[in-house]
C-alpha cells in the first residue's frame, strides 16, 4: 500500500517542531549496496524502525533490482518520521533511483552516475509462452513503469515527456544532471 505523501510531509513537519530546541537521537547509518532485493531492502527498513525519531543516513551504491522491493523502502523512509538523507557516492541505476527519491535530503559525489530504465524480467523458459501470458507479463510491467514515472515525477522536476524518453533509451545521467532535473536536492 502506498504511503500518504500529504501526511509523510506532516510527520516530518511535527519531527522538526520537536526538535527545534532539543538534539534528536544519534542518526541511523545504513547502507544498500548491491541489488536491491527484498532482502536487502527488508534489513533496511528493520533497522530504521528501531528508532522512528532518529535521522536516517543512506548510503547508495546499487545497479538496480526489484522495482516492488524499491517502492517498498521509498514507502518506509517517506513513512519516517525523521529526516532521511541519502548519499550517491558511484551509481544509483534502476529500481535503486525509487530509493534515492524517497530521501528528504539527495546528495551524491560529482562522478555519481543516474540511469533509469523500462522495467524487464527474463522469461524463464518453462513450458510454452502463450499469448495470453505475455500480454499479462506486459501488463505488469506497463503497471510497474508507471508506477516508477508517478514515484520520480512527484519528488523531483523530471518532466514525464523527459523522464519516459530517457528511461526508453537508458540514459545515464551525471551528478549535475541529475539535480538539475530534481533527482538530488543538493548540489553535487
Amino acid at each position: 500500500m502506498a504511503v500518504d505523501e500529504c501526511e509523510c510531509d506532516y510527520a516530518k513537519a511535527r519531527w522538526r517542531a520537536r526538535h527545534r530546541w532539543r538534539a534528536p537521537p544519534p542518526d541511523i547509518c545504513v547502507s544498500l549496496t548491491g541489488d536491491v532485493t527484498d532482502s536487502s531492502v527488508g534489513a533496511i527498513i528493520a533497522a530504521i524502525a528501531q528508532d522512528p525519531e532518529a535521522p536516517v543516513f543512506l548510503t547508495i551504491t546499487s545497479r538496480g533490482g526489484c522495482p516492488l522491493a524499491a517502492v517498498r523502502l521509498y514507502d518506509a523512509l517517506r513513512a519516517h518520521c525523521a529526516p532521511v538523507t541519502v548519499h550517491v557516492p558511484v551509481r544509483c541505476s534502476s529500481a535503486a533511483l525509487l530509493c534515492l527519491v524517497g530521501g528528504d535530503v539527495r546528495q551524491a559525489t560529482p562522478s555519481a552516475q543516474f540511469m533509469a530504465h523500462t522495467a524487464a524480467w527474463a522469461v524463464p523458459r518453462t513450458g510454452r509462452h502463450t499469448a495470453e501470458a505475455l500480454r499479462q507479463s506486459a501488463a505488469e510491467l506497463a503497471e510497474t513503469d508507471d508506477e516508477m514515472h508517478m514515484i520520480i515525477g512527484l519528488r523531483s522536476r523530471y518532466a514525464a515527456w523527459k523522464l519516459r524518453r530517457d528511461m526508453q533509451e537508458e540514459r545515464t545521467l551525471d551528478a549535475t544532471e541529475a539535480w538539475h532535473l530534481g533527482l538530488l536536492t543538493e548540489h553535487p
